[in-house]
């Protein structure tokens, strides 16, 4: 956003050369079309960091953590379908694979707060900085995730003693669900990126996408 005496630009274009990448940054600000607010309510709600401006990026964040829930919902529809043995698999494995992936991306979500900050303050060249950081900072996430898997087996057979063949259904579903666990941590900080700049609603699109080519592909 360009401030130009007392009115904004309806669209930032900017463009910034971070290493050898040209990165082009396209995002629009609907809100600064509104007519002035003429009572002390509107100026409230529809003024600058007011409820509505917050809404306009919350909801699209909003609905896609919800359609995130509604794929494992999904998941665990199908397993159920399939055997309860699987279902139950899914359950403790499950649990213990969002344990994992939870702390890294929590952390590498205040990607976006870094993102929007530079921004604000035109340092184009820090925010993509962080964002680089932040997949590098994923991507060594993968090998401990590799090393949780080969141990799954071990692990599962250790807590389920009594019933190996649940602890074998239990270190299959967590080996596997293990690969998109890292994806899952990866995608943490190019959230943070379109999050920061306020393109939240690429993010429920793409949410949208994932759940239904997941439900197809579980059917």
């Amino acid at each position: 956003i360009l401030l130009h005496g007392s009115e904004l630009t309806k669209v930032c274009r900017c463009k910034h050369v971070y290493g050898h990448l040209c990165v082009p940054l396209h995002f629009e600000t609907d809100f600064m079309d509104r007519p002035e607010p003429q009572n002390i309510l509107q100026r409230w709600w529809q003024g600058a960091g007011g409820p509505g401006e917050v809404l306009s990026v919350a909801w699209p964040l909003m609905l896609s953590t919800s359609l995130f829930s509604l794929t494992i919902f999904v998941d665990r529809l199908m397993l159920y379908a399939y055997s309860d043995q699987a279902a139950a698999a899914a359950m403790g494995a499950g649990t213990i694979v969002w344990a994992v992936t939870c702390v890294p991306v929590g952390m590498l979500g205040f990607t976006s707060t870094f993102v929007a900050q530079y921004i604000g303050v035109k340092r184009l060249d820090r925010g993509f900085a962080a964002v680089h950081q932040g997949l590098v900072l994923a991507a060594w996430t993968g090998p401990l995730i590799a090393v949780l898997a080969l141990c799954a087996p071990l692990y599962f057979q250790s807590v389920h003693s009594e019933h190996p063949e649940l602890a074998r259904t239990e270190a299959i579903f967590f080996q596997w669900i293990a690969l998109g666990a890292w994806a899952t941590i990866l995608t943490a900080p190019l959230n943070g990126l379109f999050a920061g700049t306020n393109r939240t609603r690429v993010l429920l699109l793409t949410d949208a996408v994932a759940l239904s080519i997941n439900a197809a592909m579980d059917y």
